[in-house]
């Protein structure tokens, strides 16, 4: 079958990068990278009449699953860079949505996809993505491979944080905003690493929800000894233990 992306299907959007959202090496911060590739999903979701905004009075939402994204460069302060989105819908069960940063010389900065399924927000169980998705945003996009994993168990934390959640760390939903939890593994890292590395490559798994008042403990497991260590990151309920997110994140140097 032979597919065509319309000007629906593609969504593209320009950032500059604003101080507030640079580190102290002038680089974009890693997990604003995240934030851009929400704001343009939603933007795009908008567009189709199916973001947050339309599916809360029919008592549904998106709920994100799973990340992967590779950092092949960071834009620095007052750089534009070009953001670039498309999904497709997968088996009437979720949507598998790509992403792609660029800078004005059009090199690649960064590449990644999501998988978001559709819930009903009273029951949070999924629901089939043609019973409440226009019909022609179900056919049309080109087929896109899934490339997001299952990240394993941590089994032997080394490193530890404990985390509140403040008011400010909610969204549309009234959860913790799936960013947050990024910003939570990337807060418990040793400081060496920080400082002289950037992550490369970024695994997230989404496996539950957190509120305004609870806490939760962020754990780090480091894998590898060598010049580009691999971290697994584990995110539970600070009172009952029950796990919310594992991340694997690989780091490198970026000249």
């Amino acid at each position: 079958m032979e597919y065509m992306m319309s000007g629906m299907d593609v969504y593209t959007r320009q950032f500059r990068v604003r101080y507030s959202e640079t580190g102290s090496d002038g680089l974009l911060k890693p997990v604003q990278v995240f934030k851009y590739f929400q704001d343009a999903a939603s933007e795009h979701a908008y567009e189709m009449g199916v973001s947050g905004l339309h599916l809360r009075p029919r008592n549904l939402a998106w709920v994100i699953l799973q990340y992967r994204v590779k950092f092949l460069g960071y834009p620095r302060w007052n750089q534009t860079v070009y953001l670039k989105t498309w999904r497709h819908a997968e088996r009437n069960l979720y949507e598998i949505r790509t992403y792609e940063i660029r800078d004005e010389q059009e090199q690649l900065l960064t590449e990644g996809k999501s998988v978001w399924v559709m819930i009903d927000a009273g029951r949070k169980r999924p629901v089939r993505l043609k019973n409440n998705m226009p019909p022609g945003l179900m056919t049309g996009a080109a087929p896109v491979e899934n490339s997001c994993a299952e990240i394993p168990a941590l089994s032997q934390p080394e490193f530890e944080q404990i985390l509140c959640i403040r008011r400010q760390d909610l969204d549309f939903n009234g959860h913790v905003n799936n960013t947050v939890f990024i910003e939570w593994a990337l807060e418990t890292v040793p400081e060496l690493v920080v400082q002289h590395l950037l992550p490369c490559e970024t695994e997230v798994n989404f496996l539950g929800d957190v509120g305004y008042g609870d806490t939760v403990k962020s754990q780090a497991q480091r894998l590898s000894n060598d010049m580009l260590p691999i971290f697994l990151y584990r995110i539970t309920d600070n009172l009952n233990g029950h796990e919310k997110t594992r991340l694997r994140i690989s780091w490198k140097q970026f000249c």
